[in-house]
């Protein structure tokens, strides 16, 4: 039987409540039978300090605002070769399509999204990155998750990993409002997805880990800013906080909130949540504090209904697990 995940979250360094190290799983087995694609695809990113210096440069506050709102692949590319058997089908369920990019300012309050009533919490942000194929810059959301080396961004597949490329300039700037607001900016020093991702864009599995370099002082992203918990095969039926970053409202340039309760969708979790483009990757959180900006998360933004009524996350069980396991000692 293998062991589900139990993190607990972590207030940032400047106000620690004397909150205990994490729990966490042991690494799994990478063995893959012989010939076979390993389950785990990584991708180690140059974070030299002369490679960081200028991603920073190249990440002016004016490309930041102009940076499109990122949207998943709206096709899946045919394997080469046998993939391993992945946990659900390479097909989304009726009625659920990929984030579309919208195309004018859109109400988003009917489905319970509330624009600034609850605060800003520093352990959900922004991903910025340059897509090579596309040759576009783009935006998607993201969460830190605990981990003992503290380095972890968990985000959509398809805001590291789309058009059989990795994107480069990748980076996670912590609760941005209109700009960066003194988290920090952080770069990847490796990328992950699942083998099902990279090459059959398995919705089921659009799910990405990435972890990013410590500052220039060593210290870590989540002892700067907290970070949340993580779970994992979970109920389909939880009461959650979603945040992202939709392109539908003020451009992407606010971090946007649903509060709401998850329901199953097929293989998918669903929310009735109107989160758009931009908001990928974005943290489903249980557990919520107002108070300390904490919770547990047990899903992320990947897809929408074809009606715009609600967002969908993929289920965080055993590929999620084997993805985590194998990059969280990074």
């Amino acid at each position: 039987m293998r062991a589900r995940i139990l993190l607990l979250p972590l207030l940032g360094a400047v106000s620690l409540l004397g909150i205990g190290l994490p729990a966490y799983a042991a690494h799994g087995s990478t063995a893959t039978a012989a010939g076979a694609r390993p389950l785990v695809t990584s991708h180690a990113v140059d974070h030299s300090a002369s490679t960081m210096k200028a991603i920073a440069a190249y990440w002016t506050p004016q490309r930041m605002r102009e940076a499109i709102a990122a949207s998943a692949p709206k096709s899946s590319p045919t394997p080469a070769v046998t993939l391993p058997k992945s946990t659900a089908s390479a097909s989304l369920p009726a009625g659920v399509t990929v984030l579309s990019r919208p195309t004018g300012a859109k109400r988003l309050g009917p489905t319970g999204v509330r624009p600034d009533n609850l605060a800003t919490t520093a352990t959900q942000g922004r991903v910025f990155f340059h897509n090579g194929v596309t040759n576009q810059n783009a935006s998607c959301s993201g969460g830190t998750v605990n981990t003992p080396k503290g380095d972890m961004v968990v985000t959509a597949a398809h805001c590291v990993y789309a058009n059989f490329s990795y994107m480069q300039d990748w980076i996670y700037v912590p609760a941005y409002y209109n700009g960066p607001t003194g988290w920090g900016t952080w770069f990847a020093s490796n990328m992950a997805v699942t083998s099902a991702w990279r090459f059959n864009a398995n919705p089921n599995d659009d799910f990405a880990i990435v972890n990013v370099a410590p500052a220039s002082n060593g210290v870590s992203l989540v002892k700067t800013a907290g970070a949340n918990g993580l779970v994992t095969d979970q109920s389909y039926n939880q009461s959650v906080v979603i945040w992202g970053y939709p392109g539908a409202y003020n451009n992407g340039l606010t971090p946007e909130y649903c509060i709401t309760s998850t329901f199953q969708s097929g293989s998918l979790v669903g929310a009735p949540c109107n989160l758009s483009q931009g908001a990928s990757g974005g943290p489903w959180l249980t557990s919520y504090n107002a108070t300390t900006g904490l919770g547990y998360e047990f899903g992320e933004t990947s897809t929408e209904s074809a009606s715009l009524t609600d967002n969908y996350s993929p289920y965080f069980g055993s590929d999620f697990i084997t993805l985590y396991n194998q990059n969280v000692g990074f």
